[in-house]
């Protein structure tokens, strides 16, 4: 709802606005201009669980009574890492596309500083992280990032909004990517 909300504020007139407020709140919005592309999902290699097969396969060790051994038994079954599939996917949910700018919309609440911009460390998840990866998903190398600052820069809690263009390399798009990916890989193997 927050970023409907958001994409409503962007694109009314105050009188279009105040009638949506007030009658259609809950109901998606059909912007021309901006696509709410849905779901996304990355493949990122294949699972290191069961080695892209699907399948996990254990030997299951049991004591045979009547002849006093340890015998094993052989399981197969679907690999619960990658739900089998063989490989590792990611999900992502990107805000929005603009089609005629070819960028990413993202858009964000928060109710930290805004005081020092964009590029400080604490907004490092968005900038260094989540969107490479949207852009990555969607084939594009620029974003559109709008923030709405709740307690602005905290001098009067004034709420504030901001927004600017952040444009990436292919370069700097494609290592973080394969970061992700590693990481991906590190958190389903230490979960095993």
């Amino acid at each position: 709802m927050w970023e409907r909300l958001l994409d409503r504020l962007i694109n009314s007139s105050k009188e279009e606005l105040f009638e949506w407020l007030f009658t259609a709140a809950l109901v998606e919005i059909q912007n021309p201009e901006v696509v709410r592309p849905g779901e996304q999902v990355m493949n990122c290699g294949a699972c290191p669980v069961c080695d892209g097969t699907g399948l996990v396969v254990s030997a299951i060790p049991y004591y045979d009574t009547e002849s006093s051994k340890v015998e094993g038994q052989i399981n197969e079954e679907g690999c619960n890492a990658c739900a089998g599939s063989g490989y590792l996917r990611v999900y992502m949910t990107p805000d929005g596309i603009h089609i005629e700018d070819e960028v990413l919309e993202e858009w964000k609440h928060t109710s930290k500083s805004c005081k020092y911009g964009i590029d400080q460390k604490k907004f490092d998840r968005w900038t260094k992280w989540q969107i490479p990866a949207y852009l990555k998903s969607l084939g594009l190398l620029k974003c559109r990032l709008r923030v709405y600052f709740v307690r602005g820069d905290y001098t009067d809690n004034t709420p504030q909004w901001r927004e600017g263009i952040i444009t990436y390399t292919q370069q700097e798009i494609d290592e973080v990517w394969d970061a992700i990916c590693l990481n991906a890989r590190a958190l389903i193997l230490m979960s095993v």
